[in-house]
């Protein structure tokens, strides 16, 4: 069965760990936008695990004989959604440096793995197209059979830390603090968090916290995230939680925070 979800975490799991080399693109250790692309697809079962990890260029057809439509411009605009995949440059012309690709992790921001970062980041997409001229979009979307979408499973963190700090209990979790942890800065109440089962996500009859738990957020306790900055390589955003107040954690929009 193919799954979005799991075709992303491919790239989520190499965030920040792996670099970008057109001439050693098939891993473990570096990829080209193109390389990580395909075996994203193959993750998520969009694609056989024996295909060829062609290029960016081949990609058109692969996507099309797979189940992927290309979507059209509506006054010059693309309503993209999380799991559609971009390749920049006109058909024909987009092998080597000449075409770019990635995933849109939601409707705005892209993941892929790329020369300017050396690696795979997480970026928006209209920012990085700008600085690298406004190439040609194509923009392709899995058609499922216009079956309806099951609702979303909110994602399951680890309680990998949890101290009274401040005069009130916190929550760390290593994920969306990956570098320079503060508990001011970054500890979560658990008032803002539903304790889950990590296996289905259902909500635990106990939801008292204590290490090695996991935790989802509350969707009506996250009031608002802020314009990402990057720290120390990482990119941050200040969330404001109903009861924890503001802190940063390593998120790029509100569904990410939620959903995963």
């Amino acid at each position: 069965m193919v799954d979005i979800n799991k075709m992303i975490q491919w790239m989520e799991d190499r965030k920040g760990k792996v670099t970008y080399s057109m001439e050693n693109r098939y891993g473990p250790n570096s990829y080209d936008c193109s390389s990580a692309v395909y075996y994203s697809l193959i993750a998520g079962g969009f694609l056989p695990q024996q295909n060829i990890i062609g290029n960016t260029e081949s990609l058109f057809n692969d996507l099309e004989k797979n189940g992927w439509q290309q979507l059209k411009a509506s006054n010059g605009y693309f309503d993209t959604h999380r799991g559609d995949i971009f390749i920049w440059g006109d058909r024909g012309s987009t092998a080597g440096s000449a075409g770019h690709t990635g995933i849109f992790v939601d409707n705005d921001n892209i993941i892929h793995c790329n020369y300017g970062y050396n690696g795979i980041t997480v970026n928006n997409h209209d920012t990085i197209w700008g600085h690298n001229g406004k190439p040609t979009i194509n923009i392709y979307r899995y058609d499922n059979g216009n079956q309806p979408n099951p609702p979303k499973r909110r994602y399951g963190y680890r309680v990998d830390d949890l101290k009274v700090v401040n005069g009130v209990w916190q929550v760390r979790n290593n994920y969306l603090v990956p570098v320079d942890f503060d508990w001011t800065e970054n500890g979560i109440m658990p008032e803002d968090l539903d304790k889950i089962n990590p296996v289905d996500g259902s909500m635990h009859p106990n939801q008292v916290f204590k290490v090695g738990d996991y935790f989802a957020f509350n969707p009506a306790c996250v009031l608002s995230v802020d314009t990402p900055v990057m720290v120390s390589g990482w990119q941050f955003m200040k969330v404001n939680l109903r009861h924890t107040g503001i802190i940063w954690l390593s998120v790029y929009s509100k569904d990410h925070l939620i959903y995963g």
